[in-house]
């Protein structure tokens, strides 16, 4: 792969990941869409809540390792089978805690939310395997088959919850939806990578890549806990109706900034790793890159924003048109978790796991209290533009140091590129 022009490869490699991103996103949106017609606000509530605690423990099947495996300067195959193994253990282990929780979850929040917890537990069997096999995809500059495994996990997601929702299943139908979406996008990740558990799997060669995953997996547990804090804080202030609506005009509102934050973030990581193994200094093209990725989704959010009101009733019905109030704070929230997506790959690959672990935190500490102590009088719209404004503040900084850390330290893609003969990174 090193003796290949680098230019050209994540050219074809951006055009697969956007055309993979923009499909498996339509997919889902119109299944959610097809389930607010089919569903009531409660349902898309309890199904909000449940993923609170479900998505703290999706963190750790795959212990940070895939992650840690895509920043690699050196080739990441020969440890992927140790990780895939422990990475399979660890997802069977939680999925037994799932099911514990949901029964304890039962009696506090309800018997709805316990059951969807425990349904949406058997997803943490796949997603560390899928994880890992991934990292081995990107790493590889395989974004096709990456693409194509977003892509059947989303179809798979649709027609498994839109024929639940038919049996008569209500909340439970989303759930086992998304945990079809795990198994087959792990399943078609594996099979793309050629990749398979180790019968003897040497889990000493993982610690130097452990380390880097500790710190990923702390970090992103620290980010889990602030995406689900808002969720948390709306139902516990404002009933779980109001979280239905909020869910809904999140998923609207991230629906752009997703896109382009999975463009660059996917990129991001793999190309630094390859410029790095090729021994190229500079980050200049990285901050012409985020400049375009940050004005595509200024433009799109700010247009998302302004049409929210009627797009919200034409997509999700009247049941949702709460939902629309909600939408301008939250495309900002979205926008600035594009900032982020942009920085955070930066700092990794710069060896500043760290400081992306501290912003994070300092991101945490300023929104969750704020949030808490609004007056009920802004409702949720209020708890929504605090965790916009944190967010924004956390991007920025991230974007500037990895900025910075990529122009003094890591061997980048433009001077990889003129090296081997590619021209300058797209």
């Amino acid at each position: 792969m090193s003796a290949q022009p680098l230019a050209p490869i994540l050219v074809r490699g951006g055009i697969a990941v956007a055309a993979g991103a923009a499909a498996s996103r339509v997919v889902q949106l119109a299944g959610w869409i097809a389930l607010a017609r089919l569903l009531a606000p409660a349902d898309f509530g309890a199904v909000a809540v449940a993923a609170i605690f479900v998505n703290a423990l999706a963190l750790l099947p795959g212990l940070g390792l895939g992650t840690a495996l895509a920043a690699r300067s050196e080739e990441p195959r020969r440890l992927a089978p140790a990780a895939l193994t422990a990475s399979l253990l660890a997802g069977g282990v939680l999925a037994a805690v799932a099911t514990g929780a949901g029964e304890l979850l039962a009696r506090s929040r309800g018997a709805e939310v316990g059951r969807v917890v425990a349904l949406l537990g058997f997803s943490l069997l796949f997603q560390g395997a899928g994880s890992v096999a991934a990292a081995v995809l990107d790493r590889e500059l395989r974004f096709r088959a990456r693409a194509a495994s977003d892509v059947a996990g989303s179809i798979a997601f649709v027609a498994v919850a839109l024929i639940a929702v038919r049996l008569g299943l209500r909340a439970d139908a989303p759930a086992l939806g998304l945990v079809a979406a795990s198994a087959v996008t792990a399943g078609a990740n594996c099979v793309a990578a050629r990749l398979a558990p180790a019968r003897r799997p040497d889990f000493a060669a993982l610690r130097a890549t452990a380390r880097t995953g500790a710190v990923v997996l702390a970090t992103s547990l620290l980010q889990w806990l602030f995406v689900s804090a808002d969720i948390w804080i709306v139902e516990q202030r404002f009933g779980r109706e109001a979280v239905g609506c909020y869910g809904v005009a999140l998923q609207l509102a991230l629906a752009p900034a997703t896109f382009l934050g999975l463009l660059s973030s996917r990129l991001a990581l793999p190309a630094f790793a390859q410029a790095r193994a090729r021994g190229a200094p500079g980050g200049a093209a990285f901050e012409r890159t985020s400049r375009a990725v940050v004005l595509i989704a200024g433009i799109a959010t700010a247009l998302l924003a302004l049409a929210a009101g009627p797009l919200v009733r034409a997509l999700y019905g009247e049941r949702f048109a709460a939902a629309g109030a909600l939408v301008p704070p939250l495309a900002l929230y979205a926008f600035a978790r594009v900032l982020g997506s942009l920085g955070g790959p930066a700092l990794l690959a710069a060896g500043r796991a760290r400081t992306a672990l501290w912003l994070i935190l300092l991101q945490n500490g300023a929104a969750i209290p704020t949030a808490w102590l609004l007056p009920d009088g802004l409702g949720a719209r209020g708890t929504a533009l605090v965790f916009a404004l944190a967010t924004a503040a956390a991007g920025l900084a991230a974007l500037r140091l990895g900025t910075r850390a990529l122009r003094s330290e890591l061997p980048g893609p433009r001077a990889a590129l003129a090296a081997d003969g590619g021209g300058e990174f797209p």
